[in-house]
This record gives C-alpha cells, structure tokens and sequence, in this order.
C-alpha cells in the first residue's frame, strides 16, 4: 500500500558489494512493487567502448527510463542499480520524477569484495565517487536531501532500518519482509557469482571482518584511500526516520 504522495518509481543507488542484492531480494519479497535489477548495466558497458556507442547507449538508456515509467502506470517500480553505471545519462527530467535512495558501504568492505570478485576492477568501477556525484546533483536539481542508509547499519539493525525506508519512500511494510526463502531471482542469470551470498540469504547479518589488509596489493588500499573521501561525504548525510 502506498501513501498518496509516494511517487511509483524508486530507485537504490548502490556501489558495488553493499548488500544491495540482498535489499533487492527483500524489495521484491515485500510483493509491493515491480522489482527491476540492474537495469543499465549492459548500457554502460556498451557506453564505455566508442563515441559512437556511447551515442547508441544514450538513446537505449533513455528507452529504458521510458518503460520504467511506463510499467511503474501497472504497479509501482522498485529499481536497484550502480549509480556510476547510469550517472552519464540520467536527465534532470527523470531524476525529479522518480524518488532517488542511496545505499553506502565502508570502502575497507566493500572494495576488497570487489577485488575478489574482479581483480583488475577500474577505478570507477569501485562506484563511490560516482555515487556522490549523483547525490549531489540530485540535491541541486530536486533542492532536496535524499535518503542514505549505510548496509553495516542496515545488516545490524534492520528491524529500524527496513521500517524507516518503507516510510521515507511512502509505502506500507509488510510484516514478514525482513525473512525470505533463499534462492535466485531470474534477472540475475549469467550474475549468479556475484549474488552467492544473497542467494542464501534468509536475511540480513552481519558479516565479520576477516580481511588480511597486510595481504591487498597497493592498487586495493590506494583504491580504499581514494575513495573514503567520497564515503565520508555520503555517510555526512545518513539519516533515519522513526518507524
């Protein structure tokens, strides 16, 4: 159930290895919304090979928001994606129509998962500054303060967490969305190595932090480095809501 005000489309925007899958996961067990995965990743991977394509990529990127909007007219959207991946395109038209969250996470996790998961990651792919790049030119379009949740708060305290999103994007949560069954969704095949833990999943925990820093090559601790500026910029805006 949504409130009268709550707009039909919402978007996370995430950095690579925050837990995003999870909260998709969540998002789409709640069965309130049309839960979109990752939208645009194929766009900016097309975008990022020549001018030309990146001119093709733009005109898919905007057929996508096109029939996002038009399916969010059936039920509302839920959408969970990179914010790096979609940062080139996005017009100031359909940031003011959509409602813009933004899930964080702690470079020292998130950014060794990454190398985990893709060894010789480029420097964007690691999703922080382009995640505040959006966050503020959001602020400066809409004039306001988009939601931030950080995941080491969400996976602690998820019963006030979870609550206060649900009311921040104007929607009823359901009783039972803080467990799910484990299990893959569709819109994640040929990504199924990337989500092994989200798949299991029965909900959020907390993971402990075994990482052996002494073990990173140089490239992980200048990339954590690099990018703790723009993590300390976005946590400077975390907030809840009471539920």
């Amino acid at each position: 159930m949504q409130t009268k005000h709550a707009k039909r489309i919402i978007f996370l925007w995430s950095v690579p290895r925050s837990v995003s899958t999870a909260f998709e996961k969540m998002m789409a067990h709640s069965n309130c919304f049309n839960v979109v995965s990752e939208p645009f990743i194929d766009i900016y991977k097309k975008s990022i090979i020549s001018k030309q394509d990146f001119e093709i990529a733009q005109r898919e990127f905007h057929g996508k928001c096109q029939l996002l909007i038009e399916q969010s007219d059936e039920r509302p959207v839920f959408v969970k994606d990179m914010a790096y991946h979609a940062l080139p395109f996005l017009t100031d038209e359909f940031l003011n129509l959509v409602h813009n969250t933004f899930l964080i996470r702690d470079p020292h996790l998130s950014i060794p998962s990454l190398y985990k998961m893709r060894a010789e990651y480029s420097e964007d792919q690691t999703g922080f500054e382009g995640q505040y790049k959006l966050f503020k030119k959001i602020q400066d379009i809409t004039g306001e303060r988009p939601l931030v949740i950080d995941s080491e708060n969400l996976t602690r305290d998820p019963e006030s967490i979870v609550p206060s999103y649900f009311q921040h994007i104007g929607y009823k949560m359901p009783n039972d969305v803080l467990s799910w069954p484990p299990g893959a969704r569709e819109e994640w095949a040929d990504r199924e190595t990337w989500h092994v833990e989200a798949i299991n999943s029965r909900g959020f925990v907390m993971q402990p932090n075994a990482i052996d820093y002494s073990k990173l090559p140089k490239k992980v601790l200048k990339s954590i480095e690099r990018n703790m500026v723009f993590y300390e910029q976005m946590k400077n805006h975390i907030f809840t809501l009471n539920p």
